[in-house]
């Protein structure tokens, strides 16, 4: 992870990461230069900081700083939107 001031993110950006946890969509995410494909599952807040989990087969929930996002795309059908760029 990237040590450097969290910046909260747009309210409208937020809300994909909510309605991709709302229905448990399959995710691609593009932060910092990595991809992390999973089920989006929750956002949480630590220390100040948000971020959103995703699960990984068989592995821990990757925590993604949502200010570290700059693109989500959703990978199941049915979805409410397919790929959202990150305001930077």
């Amino acid at each position: 992870m990237v040590d450097s001031k969290y910046s909260p993110i747009d309210c409208g950006d937020y809300d994909y990461l909510e309605i991709a946890c709302m229905y448990r969509y399959d995710v691609e995410v593009l932060a910092n230069g990595k991809r992390i494909c999973g089920t989006a599952v929750n956002l949480e807040v630590i220390d100040g900081e948000e971020f959103l989990l995703v699960d990984v087969a068989d592995a821990p929930a990757n925590k993604i700083r949502v200010d570290h996002i700059g693109r989500m795309t959703v990978n199941s059908w049915p979805c409410r939107f397919v790929s959202q760029l990150f305001s930077a």
